[in-house]
């Protein structure tokens, strides 16, 4: 009698495993089907890197350039009435980004897909970090933003462009030992770090 019931009990088990195992497939098939989800997860990865890639170019010519209509045109509305003196933050990247490009190359790359507008129209985020070697020192660059917000079009663009030279990463790294990154991403606008003046600021927040 025992060995009957654990025999029923063993076959509940198994039904109810089969049910989610079923029920998980066809989820995944559903999503699948979907329009546009096979596009946002495969057809369009590369170019999505690939506008990415033309971002960091566009900052970095302008850059070079003193094109501050370029730079301009990157950042979300948001970003614009949220930055302190965007014109002077634009200047101080002039006056910061020295040399001719040696070598520039991505150390990270990444976008996020958020169902805020649904599987159809889903939101998009991008953010790269890019190591840059010019011929008068090393720079780090990290931008930020989002390339679809349906749910607040006004933060389509970038939030987000954070330059620091190596001295100062080397500098933060060593007193922190975080991300560079957590220093001046997320801010609005454009921020510029060196390590004269990231020392200045951390005497002044921590004077003992």
């Amino acid at each position: 009698m025992k060995s009957k019931l654990k025999i029923k009990s063993d076959i509940r088990y198994i039904v109810a495993f089969i049910a989610v195992l079923c029920a998980a497939l066809f989820a995944a098939l559903l999503f699948s089907l979907l329009p546009g989800w096979n596009d946002i997860s495969e057809k369009d990865d590369l170019e999505r890197r690939r506008e990415i890639y033309r971002t960091y170019t566009t900052i970095v010519e302008a850059a070079r350039n003193q094109d501050d209509i370029a730079l301009k045109g990157l950042f979300c509305e948001k970003a614009l009435e949220e930055a302190t003196d965007l014109d002077s933050q634009i200047n101080d990247l002039f006056d910061f980004f020295q040399g001719e490009i040696i070598n520039g190359d991505t150390y990270r790359m990444a976008y996020g897909i958020f169902m805020e507008g649904g599987f159809v129209h889903p939101n998009t985020r991008r953010e790269a970090t890019y190591y840059i070697k010019t011929s008068e020192r090393i720079y780090h660059l990290y931008f930020y933003g989002y390339t679809v917000n349906k749910r607040n079009p006004e933060e389509e663009g970038l939030y987000t462009i954070y330059f620091i030279d190596e001295e100062a990463k080397s500098v933060y790294d060593e007193l922190t030992g975080k991300t560079w990154i957590y220093n001046g991403g997320k801010l609005p606008g454009i921020v510029i770090e060196n390590a004269d003046g990231y020392m200045a600021r951390m005497q002044e927040a921590h004077p003992g």
